[in-house]
């Protein structure tokens, strides 16, 4: 290990392309100190730490871990959403954590899904139908954002009228979560936005109170023990309807532009469109759509030789770890017949993303009727430009012409 920085999550070069950089930590400082993290870089330390119970998602003695992260790589942020955020299922754990999970777990088992399943086909089809023989077509506006947001709009029964809002209220939370330097101005923009989706939900909230139904917000309500009260839900509405459609966004943004950057795997999945379930696990390993998460050492651990101590916290590399050379032969390589991808990009242990099956089913019923559409269509956004965040991997938009 050097004092070097190997790895800054502010960079902009890094935001543009940050594999060169993991790839020299797992090589030369699988575990780096950063100046205010220990970071893991390599598959089976990642995997290990994501289920090891020693390593908490909130911090000691009450304190969130948010605050832990904000205190750390960005100013602090507004009132207003320190209150939203605090009482995440992001930032809980134990019988608690247990809970809320438990709660929200019947909007997202089979049968829910299997339900969802024809929405998303209905939404998808829409979606295509606009842009097919379009002369140019921006793909992260037009399918990227508009697919998970109908469907999660669909899941939590959020009015019409408030659906192509939701975009605007929820977007500025991503800012609090991409380790870049944020300013007085945006740390203010971000209090407004969380004000504004709440005063929003608020009245949805009282409504589902008084007639509840199988949408996932009557789930939040009727887990009194979970959510016990409007904040509670307030709160996990936003990250649940932020969570549920920004990760689909960065899975079908940089699913395509990997296949735009590979057209041998494009032609290849449009001869044999068999193969899309497998593609979308080697869209997740090859450019996860989250590309890191923190934890707070609670109890001592000992990583690789070193000791590490209870109120340290640790960045957990998932993007770096995606590409470990131990795990895969050629692993910076696109191979959607690549043997076992298994992704760690929807997290692993208690933690695992609980909408993991809808963004999954989302891709794989996008990703044949965008590329049937998108025949003879090229890419135009070159250099293509990324969101401005370390944690969260999107291109911001990419342009398509014949």
């Amino acid at each position: 290990m050097s004092d070097e920085l190997i790895w800054d999550p502010a960079d902009p070069g890094h935001i543009a392309d940050p594999y060169p950089a993991y790839a020299r930590l797992r090589r030369e400082a699988p575990l780096w100190r950063h100046p205010y993290a220990w970071v893991l870089s390599r598959y089976d330390d990642v995997e290990a730490a994501l289920r090891d119970r020693r390593l908490l998602n909130h911090g000691l003695q009450g304190e969130n871990l948010l605050e832990r992260l904000m205190a750390g790589l960005t100013p602090p942020i507004g009132e207003r959403t320190r209150a939203h955020q605090r009482p995440w299922i992001l930032f809980q754990s134990g019988q608690h954590h247990t809970m809320m999970r438990r709660a929200l777990s019947k909007g997202f088992g089979p049968r829910s899904m299997e339900r969802a399943r024809h929405h998303v086909g209905r939404v998808v089809d829409d979606l295509v139908g606009r842009i097919r023989d379009e002369p140019s077509v921006e793909f992260v506006e037009s399918v990227a954002v508009s697919l998970p947001i109908a469907v999660i709009c669909e899941l939590f029964a959020v009015p019409a009228e408030l659906r192509p809002s939701l975009r605007n209220l929820l977007n500025p939370l991503a800012r609090t979560m991409g380790g870049v330097v944020m300013t007085d101005v945006s740390i203010s923009e971000v209090d407004a936005a969380v004000a504004a989706f709440e005063d929003a939900m608020r009245e949805l909230i009282t409504f589902r109170r008084r007639r509840p139904g199988d949408d996932m917000i009557s789930l939040m309500i009727q887990g009194e023990e979970a959510f016990v009260d409007e904040r509670d839900v307030l709160s996990n509405l936003g990250v649940l309807l932020f969570a549920g459609h920004e990760t689909t966004v960065g899975l079908l943004a940089n699913g395509l532009l990997a296949l735009l950057r590979h057209p041998e795997q494009r032609a290849l999945l449009l001869r044999e469109p068999e193969l899309v379930p497998h593609a979308v696990e080697e869209m997740l390993r090859y450019d996860a759509p989250a590309h890191r998460v923190a934890r707070v050492v609670h109890e001592p651990v000992e990583i690789r030789g070193r000791r590490l101590e209870r109120g340290e916290l640790v960045w957990l590399m998932i993007g770096a770890a995606n590409r470990d050379e131990d795990r895969w032969e050629d692993a910076s390589s696109f191979d959607i017949r690549r043997p076992s991808p298994q992704p760690l990009s929807f997290g692993k242990g208690a933690h695992f993303c609980i909408g993991a099956p809808l963004a999954r089913m989302e891709a794989q019923l996008a990703f044949p009727k965008v590329l049937d559409a998108l025949r003879g269509y090229e890419l135009r956004t070159e250099p293509v430009a990324y969101n401005p965040s370390a944690t969260l991997r999107a291109p911001r938009e990419l342009w398509l012409s014949r």
